[in-house]
This record gives structure tokens, C-alpha cells and sequence, in this order.
């Protein structure tokens, strides 16, 4: 799914921050690591363990160099 979204005021503040902080390296993954918690959160993934997989995969992919993916399936390959 490709989706174009306008951030701006908190939410574009917390992208910067999550980017200066090095929790993340793009705002792309902040956006999906967002998605990840907000599925975490709220039980919205069948299998949580999956989720917990997902997300610790993620973080460790921010340590990499950024990958272009057009879904969370092809970017965890």
C-alpha cells in the first residue's frame, strides 16, 4: 500500500525528534514504526508474537542502510 499523508505541528515534531534521537532514520520508518505500535497497542495483529518480531526487526533494519520496500512483507525478506 503507497499512501501520501501531511504531517504538521505534534506530529511532524515527534518525526523530527524520533530522527535526531536515532530511533529512526527516515520519516518513512518512523511512519511504519508508528503503524507497528498502534497495531501493539490496540491487539489489531491476530498473532502479537508476530508483532514483537516485526517491530524488533525493524529497529534493527534502522541500524542498516535504509531500504526502499513497497510492503512490510518484501522489507523483513
Amino acid at each position: 500500500m503507497n499512501i501520501n499523508i501531511k504531517l504538521e505541528g505534534i506530529l511532524e515534531k515527534i518525526i523530527e525528534n524520533a530522527i535526531k534521537k536515532g530511533l529512526v532514520k527516515t520519516k518513512a520508518e518512523a511512519v511504519r514504526l508508528s503503524v507497528l505500535e498502534l497495531g501493539k497497542e490496540y491487539g489489531l495483529l491476530e498473532e502479537p508474537e508476530l508483532n514483537e518480531k516485526t517491530i524488533r526487526e525493524l529497529r534493527k533494519r534502522e541500524k542498516q542502510k535504509p531500504v526502499k520496500a513497497k510492503s512490510l512483507n518484501e522489507l523483513f525478506r
